[in-house]
């Protein structure tokens, strides 16, 4: 790993399958596998980089 080097998340694309982000998440929820279940099938996340701001 690069010292220092952090990929803003607005450079991630699917030509490169590694990426070093810093992020602070905002908002996560679970995703429920279906309605009737406390199984879940997911995360999703809300993520914030420094260039947001």
């Amino acid at each position: 790993m690069a010292a220092g080097r952090v990929d803003p998340i607005s450079a991630i694309n699917p030509t490169k399958t590694d990426w070093i982000i810093k992020v602070r998440v905002v908002r996560i929820w679970l995703m429920p596998a279906s309605p009737s279940t406390s199984s879940y099938h997911g995360i999703k996340m809300v993520l914030c980089d420094s260039e947001i701001l």
